[in-house]
């Protein structure tokens, strides 16, 4: 008996617990690229994909971003892995065009924390605040 069925898409209610892939935390990455690699093997993924998401998945979480304790850091290895995955399986349905996604793109990697950083910096900025409002007063990271 199949562990998994069809239905349309129409007929299905949003889950309200999705998280989309650029807001989970480490941990729960950490839990769930395992189990989305089985479940690539269930469904007959060929092995050289498979391998190249395990290697992805495992460069990310070995990166030193991962280690750094730099929150906005962290989060640009998740941003930039949702981001690259979705960009591969796109790349990949025109022949000769997929690309070997294990590969980190530095470049690419520094270009989202940077926008990550800058991100956080116009969110805490209260109005009218300018990043160096009082040249005596505490400094922020922005």
């Amino acid at each position: 008996m199949p562990r998994w069925s069809l239905i349309l898409a129409s007929s299905t209610k949003e889950s309200k617990g999705v998280i989309e892939d650029h807001n989970i935390e480490w941990e729960d990455f950490c839990i769930a690229a395992p189990q989305i690699i089985e479940a690539m093997g269930r469904a007959n993924w060929l092995p050289e994909h498979i391998q190249m998401m395990s290697n992805f998945w495992a460069n990310l979480q070995e990166h030193p971003f991962r280690s750094s304790g730099v929150p906005f850091k962290q989060k640009s290895l998740l941003v930039y892995q949702a981001e690259q995955r979705q960009m591969w399986h796109i790349a990949i349905t025109n022949p000769h065009s997929g690309y070997n996604l294990s590969i980190i793109n530095e470049v690419l990697l520094m270009d989202m924390k940077e926008w990550l950083f800058w991100e956080e910096c116009t969110q805490t900025e209260l109005p009218g605040e300018s990043f160096v409002s009082n040249p005596l007063s505490s400094i922020s990271i922005c």
